[in-house]
């Protein structure tokens, strides 16, 4: 009787990972629509539907929620009145950053509740953290309302007077300061740049990298290595969890919750950290459950809990992002890993970066425009030497914090070498020149995997494969190639070399980002910059073009306050091209006016 007893299958999940992923669509769907749907309504049908064991009731109930509870965020979601605020009591949100101009952050005020970002002016930042409470006075205007101003929940803009601290940060914030001030505090041997992208790379920190910096991250599509992502979280567990495995599981189950809420802290609750933290919160309570929990269905039940919690999400670029990578590897990685003629060392990664590509690539031809062909193999450069830094920095890291000088230096050699490496891979790929993917050329490369897909079913792809693929990407680059060629022509303010006239750069739009503009052009050297101001703002702008470009010579006003620029004091006239740069000089101010003239060079 014994041998005809059987084990109990497993208990079969309520929805299956297709239903859970149509689930999180639609719940997605609800929260944009934001029907005013009472929440009580939602709230208990779920609970019956729960109890009653039904799919279909469950999933109405849900989307009735979600679109409630979306339509209650944006009835509450009201900008702020243009006050003064006179010594008010407020909460920082986020650590203060360096901008242009002064600096900026995010606060929460007391009283009413409103967030609201704050702008400073000056050169320094003050010595605050997130989570510190703070005295504010200033001046409170309303801020215009958008997707990304919702999806922070800010209602206003205060133009500081006066900030100073009130208090310590709430206790529950202590592990995730000191974690934080480890990784800050480990970079001592890096160099200034190095460090800024080393922050960025272990807990999100992206307050000090340069605006050339981060322009070439994103021309060579690796900008999402700047920010903390799933990734981090993914490395986070793989130094913890090993030192767990001997622990009562109950002990490591609370233990792990316990250091995901940290590392969710100590990168101020950004969103990408949260969809992932939340996943992996998921996924380690049903495993410990010994449930079934495989990714898309912990993706999925993660992203319907934030969206619950907070339903402005949906409007998160980085949000989107995130999400759309992890469906992408968790959709299509198995499959291009499994036809992938390659060595699995070489094949996991590979596929890892196709699959994430392929998942973002809609979102960011909508949001960001083209994409430039280098990305994959960029990611591919790149990608296992940012998991390295993410390990050491959040491991070797932490210890070399506390460690000696020399010693420190040693422990973080290999994240030196590592973080070198990668900011060479973004700088080479930002200006290698190649076409770029933009929207019209879509429906060519998805008939071209179409085909591809269908000449080849179920078998492994081989060489012969590049010809045919090779074949269709170029037809389908045909369109942006002529837009990569005609960059240098089409950047305002650009007269290129022809014979022995030189390169010469106007700048006169000081706001601009001449970073990203120059690489886009694949323009690194100039031989003649003109700057017709000479103030501070003036020398920024110079700054940053250093940052991704040699310059031969700056011209300046005769009372410019720009390191190592030449002062025109008397007019000048530059042959350029087909013409001239007529510049006629004053004191403050450089009059810049462009002449053709097709007889000029006899």
């Amino acid at each position: 009787m014994n041998a005809s007893r059987q084990k109990p299958s497993p208990p079969t999940p309520v929805f299956s990972e297709a239903q859970l992923l149509g689930l999180m669509v639609a719940a997605w769907s609800s929260v944009l629509i934001a029907l005013p749907v009472p929440i009580w309504i939602g709230a208990t049908g779920s609970c019956l539907a729960l109890l009653l064991r039904t799919r279909i009731g469950f999933a109405v109930s849900l989307l009735l929620l979600v679109s409630g509870l979306a339509a209650t965020a944006e009835a509450a979601y009201v900008m702020a009145d243009r006050i003064s605020l006179d010594d008010v009591d407020a909460v920082m949100i986020t650590d203060p950053e360096p901008t242009r101009l002064g600096w900026r952050a995010e606060a929460e005020i007391a009283a009413t509740d409103q967030r609201v970002r704050l702008l400073g002016s000056g050169f320094g930042q003050p010595d605050l953290v997130a989570g510190e409470p703070v005295r504010l006075s200033g001046r409170l205007a309303p801020l215009q309302a958008g997707a990304w101003s919702k999806s922070r929940h800010l209602v206003g803009v205060v133009t500081v007077d006066d900030l100073r601290s009130a208090g310590d940060p709430a206790w529950y914030r202590t592990p995730s300061d000191w974690l934080r001030a480890g990784v800050l505090g480990s970079t001592a041997s890096f160099s200034p740049t190095d460090a800024a992208l080393y922050h960025g790379l272990v807990i999100g920190d992206d307050r000090f990298q340069s605006e050339g910096q981060q322009a070439q991250f994103r021309a060579a599509g690796l900008s999402h290595l700047l920010a903390v992502s799933g990734q981090n979280v993914a490395f986070l567990l793989a130094v913890f969890l090993p030192l767990l495995a001997r622990v009562d599981p109950r002990v490591g189950f609370v233990a792990t919750m316990v250091v995901l809420a940290v590392f969710a802290l100590a990168t101020r609750l950004e969103p990408s950290v949260l969809r992932a933290t939340m996943t992996a919160g998921i996924s380690v309570a049903a495993a410990h459950r010994s449930a079934r929990a495989v990714g898309v269905r912990s993706l999925c039940l993660a992203v319907i809990g934030l969206l619950c919690i907070d339903p402005f999400l949906a409007g998160s670029v980085g949000f989107q992002l995130s999400v759309c990578a992890s469906l992408g590897i968790l959709l299509f990685a198995p499959l291009i890993r499994h036809r992938l003629a390659m060595p699995g060392w070489l094949a996991e990664p590979t596929a890892i970066t196709v699959a994430a590509q392929l998942g973002v690539s809609p979102i960011l031809l909508v949001e960001f425009g083209p994409i430039s062909t280098v990305t994959l193999p960029a990611n591919l450069a790149a990608g296992w030497a940012a998991g390295g830094v993410m390990t050491l920095g959040l491991s070797i890291g932490l210890v070399a914090a506390v460690a000696p000088a020399p010693v420190a230096w040693l422990l973080q050699g290999p994240a030196r070498v590592l973080v070198w490496w990668i900011g060479e891979v973004a700088a080479f790929a930002a200006r290698a020149p190649v076409p770029s993917i933009d929207q019209p050329t879509v429906p060519w490369l998805l008939l071209g995997g179409v085909v591809v897909w269908w000449l080849r079913p179920g078998k492994v792809f081989s060489g012969w494969w590049i010809v045919p693929v090779g074949v269709l990407v170029g037809l389908a680059s045909i369109h942006p190639v002529p837009e990569a060629l005609s960059g240098r022509a089409a950047l305002p303010g650009w007269y290129d070399a022809t014979g022995s006239t030189p390169a010469v750069y106007v700048i006169d739009d000081l706001g601009a980002r001449h970073a990203d503009l120059l690489i886009a052009a694949k323009i690194a050297s100039i031989d003649v910059v003109v700057v017709p101001s000479g103030g501070w703002s003036a020398a920024q702008a110079i700054a940053r073009v250093r940052e991704v470009a040699d310059i031969d010579v700056v011209l300046a006003p005769a009372d410019h306050r720009i390191v190592g620029a030449r002062r025109v004091v008397d007019d000048l006239r530059l042959v350029v091209g087909e013409g001239v740069l007529a510049i006629t000089a004053r004191p403050s101010q450089l009059s810049v006016e462009f002449v053709v003239d097709s007889g000029v060079r006899g």
